[in-house]
């Protein structure tokens, strides 16, 4: 359970596309469970948006 209710826990509705964004609304939800719908989201904006920020190479992907 979060222990902060305030926070929506869905998806924003509109993309999120600013690495620096996206790494500030993860901040409100770092303790929330993983079934938290905004927090799988934002974890998936900042590893594709992560490569771009710093000019790494983007993780390989794995298919299931």
């Amino acid at each position: 359970m979060n222990p902060n209710p305030v926070v929506s826990h869905v998806m924003p509705t509109d993309p999120v596309t600013d690495y620096d964004e996206a790494q500030a609304l993860m901040a409100l939800h770092v303790e929330c469970e993983r079934t938290c719908e905004a927090k799988s989201y934002l974890t998936s904006v900042l590893l594709w948006l992560k490569p771009k920020q710093t000019g790494e190479a983007a993780p390989p992907l794995r298919l299931v």
